[in-house]
């Protein structure tokens, strides 16, 4: 195994999960948030998790995806909401010796597409976007190198939006500035790019680790992880807004689940191991270019009696999570729980645009 795979499959692992392994501070004291969700309307059982899978709802599917890829089992199943897989992708390009499927999503459309990187008998690496066909292997493929899409979205007109770092500036450490989001169409190749790392309040590092990228029908979300930021970039007005949220209070509290709603609004489930406690908190922006974490409503309760654990994603006006981690231990599966949410007033800000 060469050099440059151990180091791409390290980054790999260390990017994949992001939103499990984000540390946030919930505040505490504060006004709660504007937001109201109901008991769930419904409870679904899925499959239960696999070692090296990572899910998250968006588009009306839970996407599951398996990111060391093999050439006879899927590594990426899209589930509907009644439990029942819908479409299933082996993700294997030819003459590749193993691949590595970084992220995967839906489109508007239902289609699925996919991340990844794919490593040839001589060693070399080629990052790539797909598309998946309706036999569940990769159709169109496109090249990105140096760039190493890491989290994606379907745009519009069968585009994808990608969210990664150049490989070359990054292992060379020459410091140079490159946009982290990339605009791609898998017919014509690269499209447009924007959100320079040099907006990011630490522009020396590389990549920020454990970011999580979700899209809605106009704007695309990115929380930074490690680096505490809160990104909105609106696709029409091209206006990217950045706001910084609360730095690690305690190693004891951390996000265990993110959802952008179609909105706009930033959701997260965060636990406080300090305190014995889980759920929902809506990211409240301000004028300055800073928010808060305000807790929604009667969700946040002991471990024993939680109501969010895990949040998944988020439709327009209905949460998706699971409510106990004990409960998927108990049964090895994994039951998600879906609740209405509606807003009780507004309190909207914006940050200056980037």
């Amino acid at each position: 195994m060469t050099r440059d795979y151990i180091t791409l499959f390290v980054r790999v692992a260390l990017l994949l999960a992001p939103s499990i392994s984000v540390q946030a501070q919930a505040v505490k004291g504060e006004t709660p948030s504007s937001v109201v969700v109901s008991a769930p309307g419904k409870r679904v059982v899925f499959p239960a998790l696999e070692e090296d899978e990572t899910r998250y709802w968006d588009k009306g599917f839970l996407i599951s995806i398996q990111h060391r890829a093999s050439k006879t089992q899927p590594a990426v199943v899209l589930y509907d909401s009644a439990g029942s897989a819908r479409q299933k992708a082996n993700v294997w390009i030819d003459n590749a010796v193993e691949v590595m499927v970084t992220h995967a999503a839906a489109t508007e459309s239902g289609n699925l597409i996919v991340s990844g990187a794919a490593k040839d008998p001589t060693g070399k690496i080629a990052y790539f976007l797909a598309t998946i066909d309706s036999s569940g292997n990769p159709a169109k493929l496109l090249r990105t190198n140096p760039f190493v899409p890491q989290q994606i979205c379907g745009g519009e007109n069968g585009t994808v939006w990608a969210l990664g770092f150049d490989r070359d500036v990054d292992e060379g450490r020459t410091g140079s500035d490159y946009a982290l989001l990339r605009k791609y169409s898998l017919d014509t190749g690269f499209v447009t790019e924007t959100f320079q790392r040099s907006k990011l309040a630490r522009a020396g590092r590389v990549y920020p680790m454990g970011s999580t990228m979700r899209c809605n029908s106009s704007q695309i979300g990115i929380y930074t992880g490690l680096d505490h930021e809160w990104a909105k970039y609106d696709v029409k007005s091209k206006v990217l807004r950045i706001w910084k949220a609360p730095e690690l209070a305690s190693v004891g509290r951390k996000i265990t689940g993110l959802a952008f709603s179609g909105d706009g609004e930033l959701f997260a489930s965060i636990m406080d191991q300090a305190e014995g406690t889980s759920g929902l908190y809506k990211f409240v922006s301000r004028n300055t270019g800073d928010g808060e974490w305000s807790a929604v409503e009667s969700t946040v309760k002991p471990f024993e009696h939680s109501a969010v654990a895990v949040l998944m994603g988020s439709t327009r006006d209905t949460m998706i999570y699971e409510s106990s981690l004990q409960e998927r231990d108990s049964n090895d599966k994994q039951t998600l729980s879906f609740a209405r949410f509606t807003k009780v007033g507004s309190g909207r800000a914006t940050a200056p645009a980037h």
